[in-house]
């Protein structure tokens, strides 16, 4: 084989895994190979090239309203922007003890993970969890000035 020959069939064997995941057609990869001289070949590689990233680069990222969800969960999922989630507690409260679950109205459940205890009075209390220190977090009850460190179960 001729080293132009070579050249382009290695080419073209990286570049097909390229062209399935971005589309390209196998007319237009078969084009370009069907350039008899090298430097216009490679040019038509390098506009499939210079095409694949432009498209790599406008395809949308994934949106992230998934920090939200995944606020208090272990960190395998990036929610550091948030240092403060705002709720509810729905219905009537009375306070707190170890191991107390509230759900939340977004649909969040926490957990109280320290040994405290409180009582109070409130219905629907606003709420606030704020990130702590080592991947700790407090709930602060509204009207309420102690804040129980919490952990995120559902």
């Amino acid at each position: 084989m001729k080293p132009n020959t070579l050249f382009c069939a290695g080419l073209l064997t990286a570049l097909a895994p390229l062209a399935a995941t971005a589309q390209t057609d196998d007319a237009t990869l078969l084009r370009c190979a069907q350039n008899t001289e090298a430097a216009a070949r490679l040019a038509c590689f390098d506009e499939l090239t210079s095409r694949a990233r432009q498209r790599q680069a406008r395809s949308p990222s994934t949106p992230d309203p998934a920090k939200v969800v995944e606020f208090g969960r272990p960190p395998k999922l990036d929610a550091s922007d948030i240092d403060v989630l705002e709720s509810r507690v729905p219905g009537p409260f009375e306070g707190w003890s170890p191991r107390q679950r509230f759900t939340l109205a977004n649909g969040q459940v926490w957990e109280i993970s320290d040994d405290s205890s409180a009582f109070g009075r409130g219905r629907d209390l606003a709420v606030k969890i704020r990130r702590g220190s080592m991947g700790s977090y407090f709930i602060e009850f509204d009207g309420v000035t102690r804040s129980p460190r919490v952990r995120r179960v559902d």
